[in-house]
């Protein structure tokens, strides 16, 4: 529900932040708060990866000799 509402919103400002920065994505990384928020994200993404792989790590063997 929340992305029926927040949607077109973030797509009208997306599009609105690409027009201004003439189509460059460096905008987003190149101010401090939008870089801070994407390198925040891509700290978790790789934190639930490395989860992701030390639990199947883990639970490998167990797996295999049932």
């Amino acid at each position: 529900m929340l992305g029926f509402i927040l949607g077109p919103m973030l797509e009208e400002n997306f599009r609105r932040a690409m027009l201004i920065s003439r189509g460059t994505f460096g905008v987003f990384v190149t101010r401090p708060i939008s870089g801070t928020l994407l390198g925040m994200i891509a700290l978790f993404i790789v934190w639930q990866i490395a989860a992701f792989i030390f639990q199947s790590r883990r639970a490998g063997p167990e797996l295999q000799s049932a």
